[in-house]
C-alpha cells in the first residue's frame, strides 16, 4: 500500500504569471533566525505552482497546496485565490476544487494502470481488477479494452488462493479486502462474453 500523500497549505503572493502555460510563480514569506545576531531576517521562498485554467494574475494573493506534482519543478497547485489583484474574479475562468483534482488524478492512474496491465504488470493487473469491483471504470469514464480483459483473465486465473486474499485497494470508505469469492466472481465476469462479443461471433 502506498504512504498517504501529505497536503501542506501556504499563502503567498503571484510575482510571475502569463509567462508560462498554466504555471505561476508565487512568493511565500518566511523568516530565519540568525543565531549569531540572534534575529529573525526575512527569507522568502519561491514555487512554481500549477494554474489549471490560468486564472490567476501578477500581484494575486493566492492559497496553494502541496503534494500534487504536474512536472520535474511544479509541485504545488492553487486552491484559492484570496485577494485578486486587477480583473475581478466574475471574468476570469474558474478554479478546479480538490476534489475535480483527486477525480482528475485518479483518472491519470487508472489510465496508467490500464496500458501498464496491457502489458502484463502484476501490481497494474491487481489495481485493475480492484477497480473494477468497485465500479472506478464507470465512475472515471475510463474504457476497457479486450485486450486488458484477456490479459487480467489470464492473470487472475494463475492466483492461488493466498495472493487472491492479498488484493487490497483504498477506498472512500478506507482499506478494502478482496476476498476469494469476490475475485472468482471478477473471473466469472471476465470470461463471460459481453453483447459486443456475441454480435462479432
Amino acid at each position: 500500500m502506498p504512504p498517504p500523500i501529505l497536503h501542506r497549505n501556504f499563502n503567498g503572493v503571484v510575482v510571475s504569471a502569463g509567462k508560462m502555460d498554466r504555471t505561476v510563480k508565487v512568493r511565500i514569506a518566511t523568516q530565519t533566525w540568525n543565531k549569531r545576531v540572534k534575529k529573525h531576517f526575512p527569507d522568502a521562498k519561491h514555487h512554481l505552482v500549477h494554474d489549471p485554467a490560468n486564472s490567476v494574475r501578477e500581484g494575486d494573493v493566492v492559497s496553494i497546496q502541496s503534494g500534487w506534482r504536474k512536472a520535474q519543478h511544479v509541485r504545488h497547485v492553487v486552491t484559492k485565490i484570496l485577494s485578486p489583484f486587477g480583473s475581478p474574479l466574475e471574468d476570469r475562468p474558474r478554479l478546479p476544487t480538490l476534489e475535480e483534482y483527486r477525480v482528475a488524478r485518479e483518472k491519470l492512474r487508472l489510465e496508467k494502470d490500464v496500458r501498464q496491465a496491457t502489458r502484463g504488470r502484476g501490481a497494474s493487473v491487481k489495481r485493475v481488477a480492484i477497480a473494477q469491483v468497485t465500479g472506478m471504470f464507470d465512475k472515471l469514464g475510463v474504457q476497457e479494452t479486450d485486450e486488458l480483459r484477456n490479459t487480467l483473465r489470464k492473470k487472475m486465473k494463475r492466483m492461488n488462493k493466498k495472493q487472491k486474499e492479498k488484493i487490497r485497494a483504498i477506498g472512500q470508505d478506507g482499506e478494502i479486502l478482496l476476498r476469494e469469492n469476490q475475485v472468482d466472481r471478477l473471473v466469472a465476469n471476465l470470461e463471460t462474453p459481453r453483447s459486443e462479443d456475441k454480435v462479432h461471433a
